[in-house]
């Protein structure tokens, strides 16, 4: 005699049953809620970190500008070169730099 036990499942119904558990709207909901949730996290962390690291800034350029350094893109771009001491300009490289640039006629 064969007996049939019916409280074990069969061994295919085990993963359409943990399919059909895993992808249906409930959890697709809980999964979109963590992840807005997280996203929110996310954010929250970065705009937490963007202002720490703004005021570490402001403090440390204001003690640097204190004891007389500069932060201005003026102070760190040098002269422009005289036209005796440019390299460009010697007379075998002038010629290269005499021209004018028109728009190409398609």
């Amino acid at each position: 005699m064969t007996e049939n036990n019916s409280s074990t499942p069969p061994a295919a119904a085990t993963p359409r049953r943990l399919f059909g558990w895993l992808f249906n709207w409930r959890m697709a909901r809980r999964a979109l809620i963590g992840l807005a949730i997280l996203a929110t996290l996310l954010g929250a962390v970065i705009t937490v970190e963007n202002v720490r690291g703004r005021a570490a800034w402001n403090r440390f350029k204001a003690e640097w500008e204190a004891k007389g350094e500069r932060f201005d893109l003026a102070s760190v771009v040098p002269p422009p070169v005289p036209d005796a001491e440019n390299f460009a300009l010697t007379p075998l490289l002038v010629p290269l730099l005499d021209y004018t640039s028109e728009p190409s006629q398609i």
